[in-house]
């Protein structure tokens, strides 16, 4: 449990008859929304709860579905080679259809809590990021942030197609997020998906932060000065599509 005021448990949701994990972020007062974080490669360790904790003290339900049950419903990874090579592997192992399911278990949850009514976004982070852009395809998802999705314009996976491909279907308002340090993802992918998405006509915003690497929000918004910097344009982009507050604009910077 964090130092935070919101209520923090498990769930367990089903998923096509099976029972996918799931950390939840409860606030303390009234909600404003609910948000849907999806994780990196290690799974929803301590810096994906954090991020669901935050959005909590921001007045959002959120919850963390852990997508790697059919690897391991407990699966886990560290920050270390043998880590990432198990986290690429559980990643590589979805398809689009078992990542759509996952995500709409947690949106009925989500939808069960709060009402059919309810808007509801998704935060991604690293493998999760590219899942976020994947997410901005769903009928019920009302706005998706990516952070530092690697495989949004190439795919790791030769069964499953470069999320850019779906740029046509997209529907919700998105806001992506990378560092220009970032080895990873080099500047011709994100120049891709910001063509992509501008040739398309839809509402983004792409921001990188050329000083910083991947994943450089972790663990949180004070460890650099991006995490510091977009944290509160996270919080705007949220504000304005769950609860109305007109603090962002549209924009491709």
């Amino acid at each position: 449990m964090s130092s935070s005021a919101a209520d923090e448990y498990w769930v367990d949701l089903d998923v096509t008859g099976e029972a996918m994990p799931a950390f939840v972020a409860r606030p303390s007062g009234a909600t404003r929304g609910g948000v849907i974080v999806i994780a990196e490669i290690f799974g929803v360790n301590a810096d994906m709860q954090r991020a669901a904790t935050l959005l909590a003290d921001e007045g959002y339900l959120a919850i963390v579905p852990a997508i790697f049950h059919r690897t391991d419903p407990q699966f886990a990874a560290e920050h270390d080679e043998t880590g990432i090579a198990k986290g690429r592997a559980a990643a590589g192992a979805l398809d689009l259809a078992q990542l759509g399911a996952d995500l709409t278990a947690a949106a009925d949850y989500l939808r069960a809590e709060l009402g059919d009514e309810a808007k509801i976004a998704t935060w991604g982070f690293c493998f999760g990021g590219s899942v976020a852009f994947l997410s901005a395809t769903l009928p019920f998802v009302a706005a998706a942030v990516s952070f530092y999705g690697g495989q949004i314009a190439r795919s790791n996976v030769p069964t499953r197609p470069a999320l850019i491909e779906l740029t046509p279907e997209i529907q919700a308002p998105l806001l992506l997020v990378f560092g220009g340090r970032d080895t990873s993802i080099p500047p011709h992918d994100v120049a891709a998906m910001r063509a992509a998405l501008a040739a398309h006509g839809k509402d983004f915003e792409l921001r990188v932060y050329p000083d910083e690497g991947h994943a450089f929000f972790r663990p949180g918004p004070e460890k650099n000065d991006g995490a510091r910097d977009v944290w509160p344009r996270v919080r705007a982009f949220l504000a304005q599509h769950l609860v109305g507050d007109s603090q962002t604009r549209r924009s491709s910077n």
